[in-house]
């Protein structure tokens, strides 16, 4: 039950970040015909996209991670034997994930700092804290993910 919510809620993240994927295109192809066939360019474009890319990437990351699409490279690994890749794995998974949870855990402390300053966008006075909250969401199910990897690692190093 507690894989079918992560994954469920992976799919939303996946369709939002998907959504800021399309808005980040539009609003480019746009600013660029305003820019050199009209001579004015979209106000503050540049920072809708660089909130979206940031909503994109930390929504995604998750996706990737549930469908196991990071790079791995296993020119050496590729020789042991499926005990000691599963193994390595297991061992690979549990650095990232600690890793990916010191990330989340810090951009939490981080979105207490930046709510507090009433951090804004230069141009458009954007607030900064909601798409630190995005990161941290991103991050916490790329965690979560990473936890449910592991434990189906221990499973896979137990059999073999």
């Amino acid at each position: 039950m507690f894989t079918a919510a992560i994954k469920t809620m992976t799919r939303i993240l996946l369709a939002i970040g998907v959504t800021a994927l399309i808005a980040m295109m539009f609003l480019t192809a746009f600013d660029v015909v305003m820019r050199y066939i009209f001579n004015q360019p979209v106000r503050g474009a540049l920072e809708v996209v660089e909130y979206l890319m940031a909503v994109f990437v930390s929504f995604s990351i998750a996706w990737c991670a549930d469908q196991k699409g990071h790079v791995a490279v296993d020119l050496v690994m590729g020789r042991f034997p499926l005990r000691v890749q599963a193994f390595f794995n297991l061992i690979t998974t549990i650095v990232t994930m600690l890793f990916v949870s010191l990330i989340t855990w810090q951009n939490i402390l981080f979105i207490k700092d930046v709510y507090a300053s009433k951090l804004t966008s230069a141009v458009l006075r954007i607030p900064v804290y909601p798409f630190s909250v995005t990161v941290a969401l991103g991050f916490g199910l790329f965690s979560l993910i990473l936890l449910i990897h592991t434990f189906e690692l221990l499973s896979e190093v137990r059999k073999k």
